[in-house]
């Protein structure tokens, strides 16, 4: 039988990032290279950065997402 649990959400800060259309976008699926620029240039805390990560020489995109993710 399936152990379903619940896990607790994650919400930005309204205080930090005042309106949440600055920090939101669409699925990663959908962002083109010329988009995803355009969310990381739009604020600091777009959750394009866990969603869709530049790559790094060091980090991989998923060790990329979780430093972000721990730092924030």
């Amino acid at each position: 039988m399936a152990i379903i649990s619940p896990f607790k959400g994650v919400r930005y800060n309204q205080a930090k990032v005042g309106s949440l259309d600055a920090v939101v976008a669409p699925p990663y699926d959908v962002i083109s290279a010329d988009d995803q620029q355009w969310y990381l240039g739009r604020h600091p805390n777009n959750i394009v950065r866990l969603i869709l990560p530049k790559e790094n020489g060091d980090l991989s995109k998923y060790e990329r997402s979780a430093s972000t993710f721990t730092s924030g």
